[in-house]
């Protein structure tokens, strides 16, 4: 009889799950700096599977429940289903982890990767305003409102709280798990790892995202391998920040909040470390030969800036007719829609004569110091960031 009425059950319409209100509620749990429970983390997954939710909404929901310490292992073999070639593999295969990473009293000297030298020479620098004065904020800002060309805000974060309390330690703390974007060496080409050429394995992906957990990650920066399954280890990391860390950064300096679905000029709110970045405008892309809106690396350069310069006069004259942008920890970065960017971590200041480095590591050669690891955020539409 049980059986009987548990088939019932299954065979009775079940009441629609209102989507939307349950992710505003993970969302308002989250923003308070409590983790959602594992069973809300199901539901939701199992309210967008059976809505029929978009590809990427999916994806998100699925990166907010890792976060939370929510595993491959704790799902019901129809969710699953459902998210295969949709989500990130765990970094090891079984979801179990990798290592038993302690904190170290010592910390070993971050990983280094030197980065191969550009050929390109940057017709200028980025427009750029001290914002450690209000008068500077306000220039700045009539420039971004201008839409033509990027802006950079000098200093403007030189007061958040992130610059001095976001350390590799409070990452592993605060970072139950993560997306870590993986790539064999220190340069890293992003890539639609859902293309179908990709999951049927015709296409090679020169970069993949694997998620593992906080401290498994600040281990592989300082230890490599260490006895670990091996991983594509590369420079690039995505991560949604989490609440407790967000609090140290002050966001007073918007004059409104990015509205949601649209592609936010904001680039990146540098935190820690030192990066360069080149930037092209939308009327060169045709000239940088970018791929197909179909490849798996659409929204991606064929041209090569590393290696022999080229040949091709008006293909080397369009490489140099970038603007280039010294970011240091406080500045934040505005550019354009559709305006091509390429991003490498460098030395701190008094270091640069020995050139760039790879964006996820410090060098080994030198003293270890916890500044040397890269930080910034990104803004996302959802609301969330990237770290």
């Amino acid at each position: 009889m049980l059986i009987h009425i548990s088939l019932l059950s299954r065979l009775m319409p079940q009441p629609r799950v209102d989507v939307g209100a349950l992710l505003t509620d993970i969302a308002i749990t989250r923003a308070s700096g409590e983790r959602v429970s594992r069973d809300t983390q199901l539901e939701a997954l199992r309210a967008c599977i059976s809505e029929g939710v978009s590809g990427p909404v999916l994806y998100r929901v699925w990166e907010e429940a890792l976060i939370d310490g929510l595993l491959p292992a704790d799902l019901d073999s129809e969710t699953r289903a459902a998210l295969d070639g949709r989500v990130p593999p765990e970094a090891a295969s079984s979801g179990a982890d990798l290592l038993p990473v302690q904190e170290e009293e010592e910390p070993a000297p971050l990983l280094s990767a030197a980065l191969e030298p550009l050929w390109v020479r940057p017709s200028g620098s980025v427009r750029e305003y001290d914002c450690t004065r209000p008068e500077g904020l306000s220039a700045a800002w009539e420039a971004v409102a201008a839409g033509d060309a990027p802006v950079l805000f000098r200093g403007v974060g030189r007061r958040w709280a992130a610059l001095r309390s976001w350390t590799l330690p409070s990452l592993a703390r605060s970072l139950a798990r993560g997306m870590v974007r993986v790539s064999p060496g220190p340069a890293v080409m992003f890539c639609r790892e859902s293309h179908p050429l990709v999951r049927s394995g015709e296409f090679e992906p020169p970069s993949r995202i694997l998620s593992m957990r906080g401290a498994e990650f600040v281990h592989r920066l300082r230890r490599g391998r260490g006895g670990a399954p091996p991983l594509l280890y590369g420079d690039e990391e995505r991560a949604l920040a989490p609440p407790s860390l967000m609090a140290d950064v002050d966001f007073g300096f918007l004059p409104e909040a990015p509205p949601g679905g649209y592609a936010s000029v904001l680039g990146r709110l540098w935190v820690r470390g030192a990066k360069r970045m080149l930037l092209w405008p939308a009327g060169l892309l045709r000239a940088l030969r970018p791929y197909a809106d179909d490849h798996p690396l659409a929204r991606r350069l064929q041209l090569p800036l590393t290696g022999p310069r080229p040949a091709d006069a008006e293909l080397a004259a369009a490489g140099d007719a970038c603007l280039e942008a010294q970011l240091r920890p406080g500045d934040v970065l505005f550019f354009p829609a559709r305006w091509a960017h390429h991003t490498e971590a460098t030395a701190p200041e008094g270091e640069r004569a020995g050139g760039a480095r790879g964006a996820a590591a410090g060098a080994a050669q030198d003293e270890a110091r916890e500044d040397e690891a890269s930080w910034s955020l990104g803004f996302r539409t959802d609301g969330q960031f990237l770290m």
